[in-house]
């Protein structure tokens, strides 16, 4: 879970947050602080070439989001980096609640939205979106936010994604039946092809299928051979103690596993 870095200094001021799914490997993406608490982004090394993710909320008259979003892309195409992160990335996505309101997100029965104040307060992500070569990966019509008063539905949030991007687009849609609680925005899920170096947790044994009876008949057997001692005189005598009880175990388990091995050993992918 990745906070802006504003959150730990003011909580009341977090308006966003990215999760990174946990078998990502950790050497393939790191946070990037853009220096205000309505913006976490992070950027991913992937088979595609880096992609800058940027997750903002903007307030409806301020829009601070896009605007320190622009600034850090500016930067960036002028420096390579931002706060000393290297940041010579190809790819963007731009994501969040923007709260701006125009034809070519919104359907048209919501014309009474495009006022001249709402088409002049969009304008600015629509020339960003042109500057940087951005596409809009959610398609227009699709609405998220239910008006409660009226029960019509609008589009504050979207999605922009780099033209390079475009061909990787597997679906990017919402999820009406999966409606958050405390919650008025209806979820957008999109799913990218571009590859991620990911990690696998090693197989375990499943000691609930162990059959413990029989595998503390075998161990006792197994221990009853030892050579036990009332006293161990020196340290040497207790590692060769320690080693012996220790190989004892390790053989009953591997005797246990060879003989149901199907059920003893657990791939970390059926937990």
């Amino acid at each position: 879970m990745l906070y802006p870095k504003a959150h730990y200094t003011n909580l009341a001021c977090t308006h966003s947050l990215v999760l990174v799914n946990k078998r990502i490997v950790t050497d393939t993406w790191s946070q990037i602080d853009l220096s205000s608490s309505d913006i976490t982004a992070i950027q991913l090394q992937t088979e595609r070439g880096r992609v800058l993710i940027i997750n903002m909320y903007n307030e409806g008259t301020q829009q601070q989001g896009i605007k320190w979003s622009i600034i850090a892309m500016r930067w960036r195409e002028c420096t390579g980096c931002i706060d000393h992160d290297s940041l010579h990335v190809g790819h963007t996505i731009w994501l969040g609640d923007f709260n701006l309101h125009h034809p070519m997100w919104d359907k048209g029965r919501n014309r009474h939205l495009f006022t001249r104040e709402n088409l002049d307060r969009s304008q600015p992500l629509i020339d960003t979106i042109a500057e940087f070569d951005l596409q809009m990966a959610l398609p227009k019509d699709v609405m998220m936010l239910c008006v409660l008063v009226s029960g019509n539905y609008t589009r504050p949030d979207n999605i922009f994604i780099s033209s390079s991007l475009m061909d990787t687009t597997i679906y990017c849609k919402t999820l009406p039946k999966d409606f958050p609680a405390r919650s008025d925005h209806t979820p957008v899920i999109m799913h990218l092809d571009v590859g991620f170096v990911t990690q696998t947790e090693p197989p375990w044994l499943n000691f609930k299928a162990v059959d413990w009876k029989e595998f503390r008949k075998v161990l006792s057997a197994r221990l009853e051979g030892l050579e036990a001692q009332d006293s161990i005189p020196n340290e040497v005598l207790f590692l060769s103690c320690i080693d012996m009880l220790m190989r004892a175990i390790t053989e009953t388990i591997e005797w246990q596993t060879s003989a149901l091995p199907e059920t003893l050993v657990v791939s970390s992918t059926h937990r």
